[in-house]
């Protein structure tokens, strides 16, 4: 038991006075005997003895109504583990302001909530008290420690909410830091957050410190209707003008009802291209297919956008892609004919213009590939190619390389190169074998050669086709227009396992592969070469379309999953070709590609360019709200990339608080946000107050001495 205004005390000393009063009015009478009243003294002593008991009960209950009354200005209570003092205190509240918190609630938002929340500490706080305000997401805001709490109000309702998750043991070390420097013997800290179980709460066992008293208070909104867009599903394909482009949303309800004929929406470069509904099962996953017709080849933005909820900033999912302009493209021959095969399915005509698919085209007119820059070298001269100058590198029919070769190979894979292997009847497969494992996950074996020309067996037919693949997709009978792959025979293979077999021949045994998902490199490896002595491909036309598209696969640049980084955490994103500048610039735009303005505009920030053995390459400390991002040089864009909302922030579960206070070996004082937080605070550091039990007690007592003065009358 403690006393909150222990002064009060003194009051009980006014107990005395109904005492002092019953003993003075007392007076002292003369008795005299009266002969006629004689008989009604005995009837009169049984009254008498009851009207002194009444006395003496009325005497005790004024003293209690006026002991009552004392104790109750002096503000009793009973004191538990968080007994605390009048003392001065310093108090440091940390907000959680990460993405979440801007979910909505009946007080605008929960971090409205919160703000409100945390006035009520600064009011609550004496002249004598200092507060300090930390947030703890970004880039971590600390104000304070003041006396003056108007200055923290201020700085209170201009936080925003922030991209990335919150740092608690950054701000359960500062909070520590602060107080630690306090010479006042309370210290406090009031954690405000919605306590989201999708955020990283890997806090170290040591960082809660006993000397300090916790209380955390929970925000949040358990009724929020969300759907979330969580990623989107780039399927290979070729990325020019004309062809078909492919692309999926999935979403997310994090409701425990269904929902049905929500409206999904894909923009591409500001412009409304398609839209569909869909129906969600409760805390169920859908997907949402568009098939669109890219228009022109260049960098192209888009985002997906669902409807408006109790939680916006998963609605969009951002993405870009490039269409390539030109595609360079470097040929290296054992010898000049197996270079001039290749110069003739991509090399530019005399009269300037190139062949496609069967198609001849002019550069700069509407083709799909835009246009095809080749090079072609013999194997003698493949040192001196600059390997980063180019898109795509063939290889055809060279009988081995160098270590050196493969290295440069392995520098030019790194940087997003694309390598395409044709290993024909000269190639040594012990030479390439470990560089194919390793960077492609595909396994050579022994080489395969029909029996003498003219016999039964002399050659094998070429036949089954993925005919779902970009590079083959034109010929699926669900194609309208496509034609038919002509009967194709091998005179000698090499067998291709694992990776993915595009083409295999009619004993089920793949020659024709990609590298395995797991590689994450652009490689494609034929098992068989195209000179007449290895197949009879090359007397196909066949063959024109099959290397022009096979080249600008292998140029298209990596699927949309593997160009948006998530809002809030780091990034490292590689620079294509070779750039000279040593820093650039990293600016946030808009859908439009105009300079974004809005509550979550970012300025521009000056990024170190670093260099590694893929080429040049920034690192991102800090990605920040989703949208579209560019990398510019003075005179050029460089890069480009998209950020996306984490996925973690539309997480509905709380954490286990109980669990929470073991991580942090502290006796956390929990609070609901919506309950009476100043009177909860109360309680918890100064007991369970008696005072208002005082004053019924008191009125009762009250109530009950009129009524044994009416009876004494």
């Amino acid at each position: 038991m403690t006393f909150l205004n222990s002064i009060f005390l003194a009051g009980l000393a006014a107990v005395i006075i109904p005492l002092l009063i019953h003993f003075l009015s007392r007076r002292r009478i003369k008795i005299i005997d009266f002969s006629s009243l004689r008989f009604l003294l005995q009837m009169q002593k049984s009254k008498l003895r009851w009207l002194r008991i009444l006395e003496l009960l009325l005497l005790i209950i004024r003293m209690l109504i006026l002991a009552l009354i004392a104790l109750a200005f002096s503000r009793p209570a009973l004191t538990g583990k968080q007994a605390s003092s009048h003392a001065p205190a310093s108090v440091v509240i940390l907000i959680d302001d990460s993405p979440s918190v801007e979910t909505l609630s009946s007080g605008g938002t929960v971090f409205d909530e919160m703000k409100r929340g945390v006035d009520i500490i600064l009011n609550m706080l004496k002249p004598t008290d200092e507060a300090a305000l930390i947030t703890l997401s970004g880039k971590q805001a600390v104000i304070g420690p003041y006396s003056d709490f108007s200055r923290l109000r201020a700085q209170l309702y201009s936080f925003q909410p922030q991209a990335s998750p919150p740092q608690f043991d950054e701000g359960l070390k500062k909070a520590a830091e602060i107080l630690s420097a306090s010479h006042n013997l309370n210290r406090e800290v009031y954690i405000f957050s919605d306590f989201q179980r999708g955020v990283c709460w890997d806090v170290p066992m040591d960082i809660a410190d006993s000397q300090f008293r916790y209380f955390a208070i929970e925000y949040r909104n358990d009724d929020a209707e969300n759907v979330s867009l969580t990623r989107t599903e780039f399927p290979p394909q070729l990325l020019v003008p004309g062809e078909e482009f492919e692309i999926t949303a999935y979403l997310k309800n994090h409701n425990n009802k269904a929902l049905n004929s929500r409206l999904v929406e894909l923009f591409i470069d500001d412009e409304k291209k398609a839209q569909t509904a869909v129906s969600i099962k409760p805390s169920g996953n859908t997907a949402a297919a568009f098939t669109i017709v890219p228009e022109s080849p260049g960098r192209h933005w888009g985002y997906f956008e669902i409807e408006d909820d109790d939680y916006n900033a998963d609605n969009k999912f951002y993405f870009n892609f490039e269409i390539p302009k030109k595609i360079s493209v470097l040929a290296v021959g054992e010898t000049a004919d197996d270079v001039k095969i290749l110069s003739n399915c991509l090399e530019r005509s005399p009269d300037g213009q190139t062949t496609r698919m069967g198609q001849t085209v002019r550069p700069g007119s509407s083709t799909n590939a835009g246009y095809i820059e080749f090079t072609g070298t013999e194997v003698s001269g493949f040192s001196r190619k600059n390997l980063l100058n180019y898109d795509v590198v063939i290889l055809n029919n060279i009988t081995a390389l160098p270590l050196s070769y493969f290295n440069s190979l392995n520098d030019f894979i790194g940087s997003g190169g694309g390598l395409f292997i044709i290993l024909g009847g000269n190639s040594n497969v012990e030479s390439y074998k470990q560089f194919i494992a390793e960077k492609a996950h595909i396994t050579l074996s022994a080489p395969v050669k029909a029996i003498a020309e003219g016999q039964a067996g002399a050659y094998y037919y070429l036949e089954d086709f993925d005919l779902t693949h970009p590079i083959f997709k034109v010929y699926s009978p669900q194609n309208p227009q496509s034609a038919e792959i002509p009967p194709l025979k091998l005179f000698s293979y090499i067998p291709l396992d694992n990776g993915i077999a595009l083409a295999r021949l009619e004993n089920n045994i793949g020659v024709l592969s990609l590298a395995a998902k797991a590689a994450n490199a652009r490689i494609m490896v034929m098992g068989f070469g195209l000179s007449r002595k290895d197949s009879d491909l090359s007397v196909h036309s066949f063959v024109v379309p099959f290397i022009i598209r096979t080249v600008e696969h292998l140029a298209s640049v990596p699927s949309v999953a593997e160009e948006y980084f998530i809002s809030g955490h780091p990034a490292s994103l590689n620079i294509p070709g070779q750039l000279k500048a040593s820093s650039v610039k990293l600016s946030k735009y808009n859908k439009s590609l105009t300079r974004a303005a809005s509550n979550h505009d970012t300025a521009d920030e000056i990024i170190e360019v670093s260099r590694g053995a893929y080429g040049a390459f920034v690192n991102i400390p800090y990605t920040d709200f989703p949208g579209f991002y560019t990398l510019t040089t003075e005179s050029d864009t460089v890069g480009f990339f998209s950020v996306n909302h984490d996925s973690a922030e539309s997480v509905n579960d709380v954490i286990d608080l109980q669990n929470l206070n073991e991580e942090l070996e502290a006796d956390i004082i929990f609070i609901d946000g919506q309950s009476s937080i100043e009177d909860e605070i109360m309680q918890a550091k100064f007991g369970f107050e008696l005072w208002k039990y005082c004053l019924l007690l008191a009125l009762a007592l009250l109530i009950a001495e009129s009524i044994l003065v009416r009876k004494a009358r």
